[in-house]
């Protein structure tokens, strides 16, 4: 089974295989990564520096990552800003143009007419 999306590009696979790998690296590395930030915390706060660690705390807790059924340890703070989407229009937006003569220095002139010759046609 192919890994590539339908309809992507030839190196497609080879960007989309880098973006695994950083990921795998990534999870290899999550207790070291954790346990540096939190170190980072302590010091701050014992720096006396309370408003950077409460922050970086909070951060933490809103990006934790869900479980494989989606089960979050907090639920999403309420805090957060949350995305409304308004219904709209969705069909084709038509605008309409109006120009207003005699404002401006210069003034379009009408095209030149065509001259039209009919010619009777007789059926015989």
């Amino acid at each position: 089974m192919s890994t590539k999306p339908k309809n992507a590009p030839k190196d497609a696979v080879k960007y989309f295989s880098k973006v695994r790998i950083a990921r795998q690296l990534l999870r290899e590395k999550s207790e070291e990564i954790l346990s540096e930030y939190l170190d980072n915390v302590a010091k701050a706060r014992d720096a006396g520096q309370h408003e950077v660690a409460l922050k970086a705390l909070q951060w933490l807790i809103d990006h934790m990552p869900a479980d494989d059924d989606g089960g979050r340890l907090v639920d999403q703070s309420v805090d957060k800003k949350q995305e409304v989407v308004e219904k709209g229009p969705t069909g084709p937006a038509i605008q309409i143009g109006i120009a207003l003569g005699g404002l401006g220095g210069t003034q379009k002139a009408l095209p030149k007419p065509n001259d039209v010759i009919v010619t009777e046609v007789v059926d015989e």
